[in-house]
């Protein structure tokens, strides 16, 4: 799963990595063995990618 952020230097400055990431998560079943990713594009736009579930769960 996938989240583009605009405004990604706002969000990092004011500390807003975990409720963005725990927000996402809420969405859909995870795959705790495999890492968050937080892409820095530039200082303006923040790709975050969080590894899903298969079909069956977590691998």
């Amino acid at each position: 799963m996938r989240r583009k952020v605009v405004d990604g230097e706002r969000v990092v400055a004011a500390g807003g990595m975990r409720e963005l990431t725990q927000d996402l998560a809420r969405s859909r079943e995870l795959n705790p063995k495999r890492p968050t990713i937080e892409y820095y594009h530039s200082l303006r736009e923040l790709h975050v990618l969080l590894p899903l579930a298969g079909p069956g769960g977590p691998a």
